[in-house]
């Protein structure tokens, strides 16, 4: 974590009204602009209705005019703020099932991978970076780091 988390910004954000696709009953919320922020939930609790087929849907018609069936909700302020949308998945990006999918061509996981094995919970049963893979959907426990003298 670093040593100065930055506040946001009440001025740059979305804000998310009225959310009720699939399971969202009236969900309403606001997301940071400028900073990296997480949406976390147990398994069908709406994370993926919220953010892939509500804001992104809703944004990508908005910005790019795209015809996507977005998630119904009351409205989404803020988009003003927002000049381009990409929805990064987890396709394969030749449509090959072992082609490798876009997320490791980002560079976004490195650093996640980096975080997580820098915390308490990583090198105590000794995970590496390798170990706290992306390209896993699990962190391999049972690989640990290798000794060096």
């Amino acid at each position: 974590m670093p040593g100065l988390r930055i506040r946001p910004d009440p001025a740059r954000q979305i804000r998310i009204v009225g959310a009720h696709g699939n399971n969202l009953a009236q969900v309403t919320t606001q997301i940071p602009l400028g900073l990296f922020t997480c949406v976390t939930g147990v398994s069908g609790s709406g994370k993926s209705t919220l953010i892939v087929d509500t804001l992104f849907g809703h944004t990508a018609a908005h910005l790019n005019g795209a015809r996507v069936e977005a998630a119904p909700c009351e409205r989404i302020e803020g988009l003003e703020q927002i000049d381009r949308v990409i929805d990064i998945d987890q396709s394969p990006i030749r449509g090959a099932r072992r082609a490798p999918t876009l997320r490791p061509y980002t560079g976004l996981f490195a650093p996640l991978r980096e975080l997580f094995a820098a915390v308490p919970e990583g090198p105590r049963p000794r995970l590496t970076i390798p170990a706290v893979s992306a390209s896993t959907s699990r962190v391999d426990a049972a690989r640990p780091a290798r000794e060096t003298a």
